[in-house]
């Protein structure tokens, strides 16, 4: 039996000893908030592994991306060394009478660099109809079909017409746009460049064909046959003489093939492929392009392969900073002389479909006048709402004619939104401000407006948003244009 004695002492002991103690307390908890920045640190370095296997898989996914194109780049690079070997092998064989065995190794080195670029031919086009909306259109058109034949895409010049200038004026392709992220889609090359480095000894002079959809009388000599006539005409003629290309012949390539353009179907593209191969035509060189007019819906996400140059990258940014504050309304307005007579001959009560209106009346609204020229009250109104919503501070105006500046400011300068138009008027850099607002509103039926559409939602690092003039517009009154 334990005295009272010794249970005071063990009572006594239990008090004094480190369990008990504030001591213990104190060193307990310093020992897990040691515990806790252990952990802290391992949590650390696992976010930081984690980062480091990010940053790894966004390195890998970009490598893959340049890759790709490096493998487009040598398909193209062996392709014009194949050409090239192939000029020089002549010039040897009639120099030093080559034997039959060295010439059939040279037959072989061929066929191998051959099968290993897998190219197919050359598509060269004239971008002929309309200003640089239409060609746009076209463009998108001729890209999926380059693809679709697996040949490779020679860019064209650009059809441009300047004041004071009787003829067109071609500017090259890599003036205005970037090659380089094309060739994430397919086989590219600007005009320029195939002419001088590929299509002397690919495509000899006399074995140059126009494609046409089938003949026609010349315009300028009825006593001639019916033909392609490739070069007759403005801008015809001042195109294909730009990269010194002449035809000795035609080729009516629908005469017995009237689903061309259906290039989406397989049985279209294996009927090209066999009616004309690479081997007999290694340029299908069209005089307008085999593509429909506007772009089909399926095409339109092409536009994404579509980056500006640097140069007009930079004049666009430069203007937007020293203009604007965000965020910023940017407008296009379609109403020269021109557009007023086209927009007059919309019967409202039966036409649907007019250039690249399809992108906002859909399938089954119909398209009206006030959308294809809108009034200056349906501007006012629709810049005055957008602007509410987004808290606008700025507008920016781009017009082929009438920019409506002051009416704009007197309805906006009170609610401190500044207005401004661009001087000197550029269209291309105008396209690219047009499409970096934060918000763009745009004619129905211009290829212009549609391509700033497309831009803006496809080729933009997030999709923009945008809207139409009157496109929930139906006047009582059909009979007012």
């Amino acid at each position: 039996m334990t005295s009272s004695g010794d249970s005071g002492y063990r009572y006594t002991r239990l008090n004094d000893s480190p369990s008990s103690s504030t001591q213990f307390f104190a060193d307990t908890l310093q020992k897990q908030q040691m515990i806790l920045n252990d952990q802290d640190k391992d949590l650390e370095k696992v976010g930081d592994s984690v980062q480091l296997l990010k940053n790894m898989s966004s390195r890998i996914g970009t490598e893959l991306e340049e890759q790709s194109i490096m493998l487009d780049d040598l398909g193209t690079d062996m392709e014009r060394a194949q050409i090239k070997l192939d000029g020089v092998m002549k010039k040897i064989v009639k120099v030093t009478n080559m034997d039959d065995v060295f010439f059939f190794f040279y037959v072989i080195i061929l066929l191998r660099i051959d099968n290993f670029t897998s190219a197919a031919g050359y598509v060269a086009y004239c971008p002929c109809m309309g200003r640089f909306g239409n060609q746009m259109e076209h463009f998108l058109g001729m890209l999926a079909f380059a693809k679709a034949l697996n040949r490779t895409l020679v860019l064209p010049p650009f059809v441009e017409y300047h004041p004071g200038k009787r003829q067109a004026v071609m500017v090259d392709f890599d003036k205005y746009f970037l090659v380089k992220p094309l060739l994430k889609f397919h086989r590219m090359v600007v005009m320029r460049d195939f002419i001088r480095e590929t299509a002397s000894n690919l495509w000899p002079l006399d074995k140059r064909m126009a494609f046409c959809w089938q003949s026609r009388q010349s315009i300028y000599d009825t006593n001639k046959l019916p033909g392609c006539h490739a070069k007759e005409g403005n801008p015809f003629g001042p195109f294909w003489d730009y990269s010194n290309i002449s035809f000795v012949g035609d080729v009516f390539y629908a005469s017995d093939f009237p689903e061309a353009h259906f290039i989406n179907l397989e049985n279209v593209r294996k009927s090209w492929n066999e009616k004309f191969p690479a081997d007999k035509y290694p340029v299908l060189s069209f005089i307008s392009p085999p593509a429909p007019f506007p772009a089909r819906k399926d095409d339109h996400d092409l536009q994404k392969y579509l980056q500006w140059s640097e140069a007009i990258l930079i004049e666009a940014n430069k203007y937007i900073a020293k203009s604007f504050e965000r965020p910023f309304i940017a407008i296009h307005l379609r109403n020269d002389v021109d557009w007023e007579n086209l927009c007059r001959t919309i019967r409202e009560d039966g036409t649907k479909k007019l250039f690249g209106s399809a992108i906002c009346t859909g399938s089954s609204n119909n398209l009206t006048a006030e959308m294809c020229l809108p009034s200056l009250q349906t501007v006012i109104k629709e810049v005055m709402k957008k602007a509410s919503e987004l808290k606008a501070r700025s507008v920016f105006v781009s017009s082929d004619r009438f920019h409506y500046i002051d009416e704009l400011k007197q309805e906006l300068t009170p609610l401190q939104i500044t207005v401004q138009r661009r001087y000197p008027e550029n269209l291309h850099i105008n396209l690219a401000i047009l499409s970096s607002a934060d918000h763009f509103i745009g004619n129905c039926v211009s290829t212009l407006s549609a391509f700033v559409y497309r831009q803006r939602k496809y080729a933009s690092t997030f999709s923009r948003p945008s809207s139409f003039f009157a496109q929930n517009y139906f006047p009582e009154n059909k009979d007012e244009l």
